[in-house]
């Protein structure tokens, strides 16, 4: 190791080590699963646990395998877990990534919108500065005071730095390509307050508008680049492993974390410095969107029948991304079933107006005319 990287790894510690996950885990958020039920996660469970939120009994040692020790072990590969494998193993830290799909299928990240505060590539497309506080209060008013300030602020002042990161390994004129800043430059027609609702600026779209009828999507090719360049790195990429459950110490901390292979063997990875839960959301997970997603229960209580809820279908009240991805809520579970828990409610969905409807709004200029594509 040179002299530049061990210095560099100085500087990583678990404190500092859990910080950096936070800013890049608040950029995105879809990692991919492998679908198992909490009672199978658990070698000869004698019973189903009661529920999503209850610990499965503990599994055989004599059934787990060693998978090594990382001073990293990162659960997920998608969005999230990319860019933390790509920056740990920037610091010069040795990474594992968990990833449930195969490496043929493997699909590194969804979606193609990036919503930060005040990067540095919004700016120069012509984003206005957002001011922090405006934007915190704002945050604080629609989430009715239940969110988690110390968070929210976290990631209104590292969420543009870190994402200029990001796209710093791009060719160069990729960006311009391949990116543009929704609405920017602005125009006078673009209403940015609506009955005292404030919204801004400083969402990067990843598509190439130039391709095909309706433009080509290309964030996937920008997670591709920091694979590759975490695995030059030394990261390590381990497929058809679904986390199982993570291993505490008598503290409580969490030390690893042990997967299940494909074809049913339990493997345990250590980590130095800790564990990164990146495994995605739990949309495709009927009793978990039950429990937490209120606006979907409620819903279904109005129309008298919880059997409307549907995970990952399309029909009833529908939630779900994209149906190749398992989005099972494994990486929340482990963090409950490790101590952790969910803050308090009400929860929605990502997106906002009547559950599970899809793009149902119209974007509206100042004379009551629409003015662009709403999905775009």
């Amino acid at each position: 190791m040179s002299n530049n990287k061990n210095q560099s790894w100085k500087r990583i510690n678990r404190r500092s080590f859990l910080k950096s996950m936070a800013a890049t885990g608040a950029m995105a958020s879809m990692g991919a699963t492998h679908p198992a039920s909490a009672a199978e996660t658990a070698s000869g469970n004698k019973a189903a646990a009661k529920s999503w939120r209850d610990k499965p009994d503990p599994i055989n040692e004599a059934l787990i395998s060693d998978g090594g020790i990382y001073d990293v072990v990162v659960v997920g590969g998608g969005n999230a877990g990319l860019v933390c494998a790509s920056a740990a193993s920037a610091k010069g830290a040795s990474v594992a990534v968990i990833e449930s799909q195969t490496e043929k299928g493997y699909i590194p990240g969804a979606g193609k919108d990036v919503g930060t505060v005040n990067s540095q590539y919004a700016l120069s497309q012509g984003a206005p500065r957002i001011d922090e506080d405006d934007f915190l209060r704002e945050w604080a008013r629609r989430n009715l005071i239940r969110h988690n300030p110390r968070r929210a602020s976290y990631f209104v002042k590292n969420s543009g730095r870190v994402f200029d990161w990001v796209i710093s390994f791009a060719e160069k004129g990729w960006m311009d390509e391949n990116c543009h800043v929704l609405s920017c430059p602005p125009r006078p027609s673009v209403l940015m307050e609506v009955s005292g609702w404030k919204f801004f600026y400083g969402t990067a779209v990843f598509l190439n508008n130039k391709k095909e009828p309706y433009g080509v999507e290309r964030w996937q090719e920008l997670l591709n680049i920091h694979q590759e360049k975490a695995m030059a790195g030394g990261a390590k990429w381990f497929f058809q492993h679904h986390a199982e459950i993570c291993d505490l110490d008598g503290s409580g901390a969490v030390t690893g974390v042990i997967t299940k292979t494909a074809d049913g063997k339990y493997v345990r990875f250590r980590a130095r410095k800790g564990v990164a839960l990146c495994a995605g959301d739990f949309s495709k997970n009927r009793e978990m969107v039950i429990d937490i997603l209120d606006t979907i229960r409620h819903e279904a209580e109005a129309r008298g029948d919880l059997n409307l809820v549907k995970a990952g279908v399309p029909a009833g009240i529908l939630v779900g991304g994209m149906m190749s991805l398992t989005r099972d809520g494994s990486g929340i579970k482990l963090g409950v079933w490790a101590g952790g828990h969910i803050e308090i409610g009400p929860h929605s969905t990502m997106a906002g107006g009547d559950p599970g409807t899809g793009p149902w709004f119209l974007q509206l200029d100042s004379k009551g005319e629409r003015f662009c594509d709403e999905v775009a």
